[in-house]
């Protein structure tokens, strides 16, 4: 699926916005993201998590011209998933790693690496800061969704930029 194949590259428009030097700044969040996602994956701590890559823009809205340096809040409301920073996560094959830690990233379809007691440390949020191009990029790691009566329940994922703040789901289909 070509949705699997990038980086979450439809982006939805932040409707608030803040002023820098008189320049309207627009931040771009994805759209909600649909996870394959199996009740079987849904166990805590068992090696399998949906790692999904988040790509964030800041741009002046006038001139589309990207915001280099630009400091944005990512965070989660779940305890199961947190987010990482793309130096957080390893891709790795399995034949290669004897002596690692592997879970399986149910996004990609592969083994990667993360950093022992990721999820005992997080607390749910990391500071990104936007590239030359105006693109910050993380990790959302989706250890189980929740689940109520109805089934399993998608996680909202938020971000924030000063005042200014937007929101997308990971939705497990």
């Amino acid at each position: 699926m070509m949705l699997r194949a990038m980086t979450t590259a439809v982006l939805l428009l932040l409707g608030a916005c803040v002023e820098e030097d008189a320049d309207v700044v627009r931040v771009l969040v994805p759209e909600d993201v649909d996870l394959h996602w199996d009740a079987s994956f849904n166990g805590e701590d068992d090696g399998i998590a949906a790692v999904v890559p988040v790509d964030v823009m800041v741009y002046v809205d006038e001139t589309g011209e990207p915001l280099e340096a630009v400091q944005l809040q990512l965070t989660t409301e779940d305890p199961l998933a947190l987010a990482a920073s793309v130096d957080d996560v390893l891709l790795v094959e399995a034949d290669d790693c004897f002596d690692c830690e592997l879970t399986w990233d149910t996004w990609r379809d592969r083994y990667v690496e993360l950093p022992v007691g990721i999820y005992d440390a997080a607390d749910e949020g990391i500071t990104l800061e936007t590239d030359p191009d105006g693109i910050a990029r993380a990790y959302i790691i989706v250890d189980a969704f929740p689940l109520s009566a109805d089934g399993v329940e998608p996680i909202e994922v938020r971000v924030g930029m000063g005042t200014a703040e937007d929101a997308f789901l990971l939705t497990p289909r």
